[in-house]
């Protein structure tokens, strides 16, 4: 099973990019668990609250916290782990 975020503000571009991975995910044989956030402090609150995954797909341009910055947040909080 590959666990994957997908975080963008934007509720098309996650279907799509959702719908996509799961079309590639039967070709393949492969189990995807896919979780979507529409934002970066959503996404940040899902790994405050134990979740982790195996792939992330980010926008870089989010309101409140952009992607780059949510990153950085990531790195320097579960980065030694």
């Amino acid at each position: 099973m590959i666990k994957v975020a997908l975080v963008d503000d934007n509720p098309q571009v996650c279907t799509q990019l959702e719908k996509a991975l799961a079309a590639s995910a039967v070709k393949r044989g492969v189990n995807v668990d896919t979780a979507v956030y529409y934002s970066g402090e959503s996404f940040c609150s899902s790994l405050d609250r134990g979740r982790n995954f195996d792939l992330l797909f980010m926008d870089i341009e989010l309101e409140e916290l952009n992607g780059i910055d949510a990153v950085d947040l990531v790195r320097n909080k579960y980065g030694n782990e």
